[in-house]
């Protein structure tokens, strides 16, 4: 419970309230593009989610921790660098 005796909510939907309250004033300033970004990790995860679901699927697989370590590694150089 919270302070005020209601019960805990989701941070997803904090968030979305949140983002509700602020949406007219994004407008005014011209940053509701970036507020939509929220919105977006919101609803498909960071890059945090995808690489501890990269990890369990390595180990999933039979890599060992190290080897699945070093996979999700890869993938982060492979997901960040330019090309060359």
């Amino acid at each position: 419970m919270s302070e005020d005796g209601s019960p805990p909510r989701a941070c997803k939907a904090v968030v979305e309230d949140l983002l509700g309250d602020v949406a007219e004033d994004a407008h005014q300033l011209g940053c509701a593009t970036e507020l939509a970004r929220v919105r977006a990790l919101l609803a498909e995860g960071t890059s945090a989610h995808a690489q501890v679901k990269l990890y369990r699927a390595f180990r999933t697989r039979g890599d060992t921790p190290l080897r699945a370590m070093h996979s999700v590694v890869d993938w982060l150089i492979a997901a960040t660098m330019p090309a060359a």
